[in-house]
């Protein structure tokens, strides 16, 4: 349906609620459209779900000019309150660096943040670049030994305008709570391991050495075993065998065997059982119908005699396959 495949978690969920889903707080984005899309009232009724749509786009703009742009101004505010506050301590305090060598270096969190920002790559633009986005700001923070009471202060920075998007999940006390952040941030643009795989695979070669191209496929790989839960070889070696097998399926099989393993993902041995139960059941689906336009019908190899059947050719099929007359034995 137009529009749905676009639409952020906040979105989604107005959505869902008002053609009258139950949506948790816990259910990431993909979770909500999944449950849209399997709904009856989506299936039998598009218009009503286009015009939900319609309906929560148009209130989030008028939105944008009232409360919720004041709500989130106030709630940035308070983190500048916050990073100015913390500015105020690192410029008359002592920060160790080096956790055990005092009085080594003393930087003033404007400095810090500037630091860890010319070590970390920019706040991705699309979902499946979150992973390597963290991966290079935690290399940062144990580049620079950056005190963990600071690390949620420098990410909200560096996320800038984005963590107007995210400020509605986060309570008062989970602001200085970095790992309580960077799950809220990894929900809300929800990278998914398809996703991660396919940005692996179509990965080029951009304004970068061949070296840092090379490091930047390592952290893709890496984080999309993370998404798997690869931890030992054996397990590698089917997601391997699952994934080459996936590639080959065809559009329609593939959207079905996702809907099947939702966020996890079938070994080789189910991922085939899975597929064979599908192709069994199109098969099947395809027979009846044909049967009910044509009669028993069997293809060239079946042994039946040419003096109790004709040829014919079935209009939605490419291949030729014989009537059999109602006397004849094999009949059913």
């Amino acid at each position: 349906m137009a529009g749905i495949a676009k639409l952020k978690k906040d979105e989604l969920k107005l959505v869902a609620e008002e053609i009258g889903l139950a949506v948790t707080e816990s259910m990431k984005k993909s979770e909500i459209r999944r449950l849209i899309e399997e709904s009856e009232v989506f299936i039998n009724d598009h218009e009503t779900v286009q015009d939900a749509i319609d309906q929560v786009l148009e209130e989030k703009k008028k939105n944008q000019k009232s409360d919720q742009i004041e709500l989130e101004r106030l709630k940035l505010e308070r983190i500048k309150v916050k990073l100015q506050l913390a500015q105020l301590k690192a410029n008359n305090i002592e920060i160790s660096f080096d956790h055990g060598r005092k009085n080594e270096t003393e930087e003033s969190m404007e400095v810090l943040i500037k630091s860890v920002r010319a070590l970390t790559i920019k706040v991705p633009s699309k979902s499946e670049d979150w992973g390597f986005f963290f991966t290079s700001l935690e290399s940062a923070y144990s580049t620079k030994k950056v005190p963990e009471k600071f690390k949620a202060d420098i990410l909200l920075n560096l996320l800038g305008e984005r963590a107007s998007n995210i400020l509605t999940y986060i309570t008062e006390n989970d602001l200085n709570n970095y790992e309580e952040i960077k799950s809220i941030v990894l929900r809300e643009f929800d990278p998914t391991a398809q996703a991660v795989l396919e940005n692996f695979r179509n990965a080029s070669k951009e304004n970068e050495t061949h070296m840092q191209f090379a490091s930047r496929l390592t952290t893709s790989s890496e984080y999309y075993l993370k998404l798997r839960g690869v931890t030992d070889f054996e397990t590698l070696k089917q997601l391997m065998v699952s994934d080459k097998l996936f590639q080959t399926l065809d559009r329609e099989t593939a959207a079905h065997i996702n809907v099947r393993q939702n966020e996890k993902w079938f070994k080789p041995v189910e991922l085939g059982k899975e597929c064979d139960l599908y192709f069994t059941s199109r098969v099947s689906s395809l027979y009846l119908g044909r049967f009910e336009a044509y009669g028993p019908i069997f293809f060239e190899r079946s042994p039946v005699s040419s003096s109790t059947c004709k040829e014919i050719k079935t209009p939605q099929l490419n291949h030729r396959a014989v009537l059999v007359h109602h006397h004849h034995p094999h009949h059913y």
